[in-house]
C-alpha cells in the first residue's frame, strides 16, 4: 500500500522529496509522525549504498570487457608479428642454402 508522505504528500518511495518544505524521507511506519525513524534512515541508506555498488559493479565489468577486448587485440598482433617473425626466418635460411 502506498502511502503519502506526511509533510509534502509525496508518493515516490525512498527518496528525497524536492518540493517538501523541509526535506524528508517518506516513512513507511504507521506511527511516524513525520519524522523517518532510525530503521527507515537506515533502510534508506542501505538502499542508496545497494544502488552505488551495483553502479560500481556495472563500471568494473565493463572494465573487464574492455581489458579482454585490448587482451585479444594484442593477441591477434602478436600471432601476426610471430608468423611473420617465422617467415622471416625461413627466407633468411633459404637464402643462405643458395
Amino acid at each position: 500500500m502506498m502511502r503519502n508522505c506526511r509533510r509534502c504528500k509525496n508518493v515516490e518511495p525512498f527518496s528525497i522529496h524536492a518540493n517538501c518544505p523541509s526535506p524528508c524521507i517518506r516513512n513507511n511506519s504507521p506511527t511516524s509522525a513525520g519524522s523517518p525513524s532510525f530503521a527507515t534512515r537506515l533502510s534508506n541508506t542501505l538502499i542508496m549504498f545497494a544502488f552505488y555498488l551495483d553502479v560500481k559493479v556495472l563500471n568494473w565489468e565493463g572494465s573487464i570487457e574492455n581489458l579482454y577486448i585490448k587482451i585479444e587485440k594484442m593477441r591477434r598482433l602478436n600471432r601476426i608479428l610471430y608468423k611473420r617473425r617465422h617467415l622471416l626466418l625461413k627466407w633468411d635460411q633459404q637464402c643462405k642454402m643458395l
